[in-house]
């Protein structure tokens, strides 16, 4: 999302709309705003579960989904929620993606 925000600049409300901006303690996030339809982002969203699948093929599609719509996406079911932080702190070793160096 960060890149598509460089990349657009300005435009990048214009052309997203439905994409709400938010600060956190890990940065910055965005959330698709539920009252706006955001079935124009399958496509995007698509994307990204690709690139996903490419560097790590033997991710499992459910870990796909949680990955994507993580901090996009509001109303995930706990298990999507739990799949996500266990790629984002690999020490308790329950991650399946590929842990950087």
């Amino acid at each position: 999302m960060e890149l598509e925000k460089h990349r657009l600049q300005e435009r990048f409300n214009q052309e997203y709309p439905e994409i709400k901006e938010y600060s956190s303690n890990s940065g910055r996030k965005y959330q698709i705003d539920q009252a706006h339809m955001h079935g124009r982002f399958k496509g995007f969203m698509d994307l990204m579960r690709e690139d996903l699948k490419i560097y790590n093929p033997e991710m499992s599609d459910d870990l796909v989904e949680a990955l994507v719509t993580s901090g996009i996406v509001e109303g995930r079911n706990d298990e999507m929620k739990i799949l996500n932080q266990n790629e984002k702190d690999t020490r308790n070793g329950k991650y399946q993606g590929s842990k950087c160096p």
